[in-house]
């Protein structure tokens, strides 16, 4: 049975491919038309799942969306009359339906085949729910706790998976969302770009929670979560830009509450009242989703838990719950947003049909990759100014692991692109900008020279799995897909003070050599180099989706001083 799942009419639009319960594709729109979160239809997305997998549209037996127009209608229905001279956001919403509708005739488009495939409208929250079956194990106790903005009218959705049957706990509905919570003081300290989130929780570690009353006063009680919506705009996506852009989600309620009017030239990040209220509102965030967790726990056997949705990015977040103990493990998939949303309405189409969903070791990378020969024909053949770089290619790749690591000891920075792109917005080393942590002020010198980005940015650690608990308190957990705040020994704050917050915490990523055998290889020769188990890790972009192919690779890495690109077996550095 082949299913093609896809996130559309969103941002972070996406498409994998299920074939037999096997994910075999997995890739974002993004990386193609290189804009950051479309939300244009993934025609590329899909297009590359079908051609890798040598697949014809006409040999899908199902196109499984991960919305259900139909779910919570009575409540929408409601709420919409409600609403009902709230004019432009009824017009949002009945265009947002109209388009949901239009799958087949979007398809037909593109492709002159036939679609003979049954369409397969899985509700929002339960799609990133079953986003987190690459974990589950049979027999196991669990629960999966989903949260965002908004998806099918649900903010929050729990659910038990006991005895192989998933069950929904409890739901929340909009418009009382933690997302939308948390994005309207994203919105409102001047951060104005969809998904620009992981910004303000990265600011937070500068502040205090000086705020932390004024902030609690805006939400009506905890759990059942409930905003005061006396402060609030209800959402209005515009989507005419090939991205969501939202209205502004704060109103002059808001803005009089903390005596700061909203002024898009004069707020600025780096003064203290911003870092303060984003740790405020950080603090709240916390505690309102651990009290709802305590709740639960209280009340369930349950041992593990997989977070799911949007909200689940808060890595800062992921590494407060491990630290309460309160379950034995604490998961999150490496894209659990919308776009992995696709990949959970596949699997949902392969439960119905009785189609076993198989665990995948390296389900990180599953986007396009590029040969050895292709580098060659396709770039190295066709480089201009040949004399300006020297390019060196090693067939025995340990080779290229122990030149590469001198390279980095001697200077600090450099470009790696290795096999399959990344599945989700972490470059975890196939396409990545790596640097030695050990060099002062490396983090300043790459967000200002290399990412032209926010100096108050952190940056991530790689790190050899079996060396993670040495240097960061794991509390018995691994992070493959490097989305787990952990906190920094104090042997890391002395010897790697580069890859350590303001707030004493790294955003961790364990490489093992079954994960990821070519950057293991990489960390493990730069280890015998210079002692150190671990690089600084950031993804290779500038200002843009990360790059796909080696093509994008190479342009970006002329756009910065960096002297050294690695692309598969081939190392190119420029000549003074």
């Amino acid at each position: 049975m082949i299913v093609l799942g896809i996130n559309i009419f969103h941002g972070d639009s996406a498409a994998c491919l299920v074939v037999d319960g096997k994910l075999k594709s997995a890739v974002e729109e993004e990386r193609f038309t290189r804009i950051k979160h479309t939300s244009e239809f993934p025609i590329n997305a899909i297009k590359f799942c079908l051609d890798t997998n040598k697949v014809n549209l006409h040999d899908v037996d199902y196109i499984s969306v991960n919305y259900n127009i139909r779910y919570n209608f009575y409540s929408r229905f409601f709420f919409l009359i409600k609403n009902i001279f709230k004019i432009n956001f009824i017009s949002n919403r009945t265009d947002s339906i109209i388009d949901s509708l239009n799958i087949k005739e979007k398809l037909k488009d593109y492709f002159s085949e036939t679609i003979k495939a049954k369409i397969v409208y899985v509700p929002h929250h339960l799609a990133h729910a079953y986003s987190t079956f690459f974990f589950l194990k049979k027999n196991e106790n669990s629960l999966i706790f989903s949260f965002d903005g908004s998806g099918d009218f649900s903010t929050i959705e729990s659910y038990i998976y006991k005895k192989n049957e998933l069950k929904i706990l409890k739901k929340i509905n909009f418009p009382h969302s933690l997302g939308l919570f948390y994005s309207s003081f994203v919105q409102f300290i001047g951060f104005e770009k969809y998904g620009d989130e992981y910004k303000f929780m990265g600011l937070a570690g500068y502040g205090k929670p000086i705020y932390y009353n004024e902030v609690k006063k805006m939400i009506k009680s905890q759990d059942p979560f409930k905003l005061d919506m006396r402060y609030f705009n209800l959402p209005k996506v515009d989507y005419s830009n090939k991205y969501p852009m939202y209205n502004n989600l704060f109103n002059k309620k808001f803005e009089f509450h903390f005596r700061k009017k909203f002024n898009l030239v004069d707020i600025n990040y780096k003064n203290q009242f911003s870092k303060d209220l984003a740790c405020s509102v950080q603090t709240v965030f916390e505690e309102c989703v651990l009290k709802m967790l305590k709740n639960i726990r209280e009340k369930q056997n349950i041992e593990n838990i997989y977070l799911a949705g949007g909200c689940a990015f808060n890595s800062s977040l992921i590494g407060k719950i491990i630290e309460t103990k309160m379950f034995r493990r604490v998961s999150v998939d490496v894209n659990p947003g919308d776009a992995g949303g696709a990949v959970g309405a596949a699997f949902y189409a392969c439960e119905k049909n009785k189609i076993k969903i198989s665990a995948l070791q390296n389900h990180q990378f599953l986007g396009p990759s590029f040969s050895n020969s292709y580098i060659k024909e396709n770039l190295i053949d066709k480089i201009k100014n040949i004399e300006k770089y020297k390019i060196t290619f090693f067939d025995d790749f340990d080779e290229v692991a122990t030149n590469v690591a001198q390279i980095i000891s001697d200077e600090n920075i450099i470009f790696w692109f290795q096999d399959r792109m990344e599945w989700g917005p972490r470059a975890l080393g196939n396409r990545s900008i790596l640097a030695n942590p050990a060099v002062k002020n490396i983090k300043e010198i790459i967000n200002k020279n290399i990412k032209k980005r926010e100096l108050f940015r952190p940056f991530a650690p790689s790190i050899m799995e079996e060396y993670a608990n040495e240097y960061f308190y794991m509390h018995e957990h691994i992070s493959p897909n490097m989305n787990i705040v952990f906190q920094a020994k104090d042997k890391t704050k002395i010897t790697f003070p580069e890859v350590v917050h303001v707030d004493n915490t790294s955003r961790v990523q364990t490489v093992s050599k079954e994960n990821n055998g070519k950057f293991y290889s990489l960390l493990k020769s730069f280890q015998k180099i210079t002692g150190s188990p671990l690089l600084i890790n950031t993804s290779m972009n500038i200002d843009a989706p990360i790059v796909l192919s080696p093509l994008q690779a190479f342009e970006t890495f002329l756009e910065t001083d960096v002297k050294t690109l690695v692309l598969n077996n081939y190392i190119i550095q420029k000549i003074k």
